[in-house]
């Protein structure tokens, strides 16, 4: 029993009270310091893993719905849409085509007008879509007015001289021969009088010559396709 006393004496001595008190404080300090070490590496990891939907970049995307537009000669309006999670413009190299809008991002619709084409030939342009470095064309063709070559001719030598043929709206031409026999198989030839690029429509002729002899006559030009109208004069 005095043994006991004896090392809880020494136990509970001042100087023995101090020695493990410094013990405990640099052990507690060492769990401190390792388990701020292991706390630190622990949000460094999470962050390296963690996503971060705002810092990632989205490739740029655009398509286009046409890559052609065909018009009728008499001028329409026909349209696009453009697919996008960009901006883009648009832009064209013909003045005959006007588009409703030549900016926008994201999705849209381009509505693409073309004037009238009074002439008898076609033409061609370029609409041009460009946006997050991407380019992509659209090619435009609109026919030109349909026409028709006309032709005229005698059925015989009337005797009368040289025969002058008036069309409505396109000029006289003269016809000084004729067919003895059949008809022209074509527009155009040497023995006819011909009016070349006559748009569709009706119009009137007159035709005469110097032995007194007259005609006359209306002819219509529809879109049918038919390209060559042969007129007897008998």
């Amino acid at each position: 029993m005095e043994q006991q006393f004896s090392r809880l004496d020494s136990v509970m001595k001042p100087e023995t009270i101090a020695k493990n008190e410094a013990r405990l404080k640099s052990l507690m300090s060492r769990v401190a310091f390792y388990f701020a070490i292991a706390s630190i590496a622990l949000i460094m990891t999470g962050c390296g893993e963690k996503d971060d939907p705002q810092g990632e970049e989205i490739p740029a995307t655009m398509t286009v719905s046409e890559t052609s537009l065909n018009f009728s000669s008499s001028g329409e309006r026909l349209s696009f849409s453009i697919n996008a999670n960009v901006s883009w413009t648009v832009s064209v190299n013909a003045s005959w085509l006007s588009l409703s809008s030549s900016s926008g991002s994201n999705n849209g619709t381009i509505t693409v007008t073309a004037t009238e084409n009074s002439s008898i030939n076609s033409r061609s342009a370029t609409i041009t879509i460009s946006g997050g470095g991407k380019s992509q064309t659209i090619n435009v063709m609109q026919s030109g007015e349909f026409s028709c070559t006309i032709s005229f001719y005698a059925s015989r030598n009337f005797n009368c001289g040289l025969i002058t043929i008036t069309l409505q709206d396109y000029g006289y031409r003269t016809l000084n021969i004729y067919y003895p026999s059949g008809a022209p198989e074509w527009c155009g030839g040497a023995s006819t009088a011909n009016f070349y690029g006559v748009r569709s429509g009706t119009y009137s002729y007159t035709a005469s010559c110097s032995g007194g002899l007259n005609w006359s006559g209306t002819i219509t030009i529809g879109t049918d396709g038919i390209t060559c109208i042969i007129v007897k004069l008998e």
